[in-house]
């Protein structure tokens, strides 16, 4: 009887996230992930207990790598639009597996496991209160900003939607660009409301 070949646990997790992200908890059948980490189902069973077990671990993987992510890239100082422009360019052309695992989770709440959506949604609200820390370092506080955060988080879905289109990373590029100026132009600059009028200067 052939023996199971050896296997390296994180090459399994990290070969199971490229599957969930392509279709999604519900539709990754136990029979695609035998097929992606070359384990029989016996072992994946007694490794991860169940098809959710491994999808805990390969959403904890995905949000390890995005968290890390926004430490060099939207936490780089000094905070400010640079940031984010800097972070869309990743997404665009770097991002691992092209794909929004946590934006994909929630959509789905109801086909995925309850402690799963509730780590996307803490993910994504992480990842919001980095974008409006940005924000706020670049515009004054107002409405405007806060709302911005949240478009940011959603651009961010839109452009994984676009990937799995087969859009190019030089278009991903050039709708990100497009939308960041959108989203800046709708805040106003650091010190700029609330500026008393200045009188005309009258001879």
């Amino acid at each position: 009887m052939a023996r199971q070949k050896t296997y390296k646990r994180d090459d399994v997790i990290d070969k199971a996230l490229g599957a969930f992200i392509e279709t999604g908890y519900f539709a990754t059948s136990i029979s695609k992930l035998v097929e992606v980490t070359l384990l029989n189902r016996k072992i994946l069973y007694e490794q991860f207990s169940s098809k959710e077990g491994l999808f805990i671990e390969a959403l904890s993987l995905y949000v390890q790598r995005m968290e890390a992510a926004w430490e060099r890239y939207l936490a780089a100082e000094p905070l400010g639009c640079a940031n984010i422009r800097a972070y869309f360019r990743y997404l665009c052309h770097e991002f691992p597996h092209k794909g929004d695992l946590a934006s994909l989770t929630v959509n789905e709440s109801a086909r995925s496991p309850e402690m799963a959506v509730e780590m996307c949604r803490e993910h994504l609200a992480k990842l919001e209160a980095n974008f409006a820390a940005n924000l706020m370092s670049a515009f004054d506080r107002s409405p405007a900003v806060y709302m911005s955060a949240k478009a940011l988080v959603f651009q961010q879905s839109a452009l994984s939607t676009m990937g799995r289109l087969g859009t190019s990373s030089e278009d991903l590029q050039r709708m990100a660009d497009y939308v960041l100026k959108a989203i800046f132009d709708q805040c106003e600059p650091r010190g700029q409301l609330h500026q008393p009028l200045v009188a005309a200067n009258i001879p």
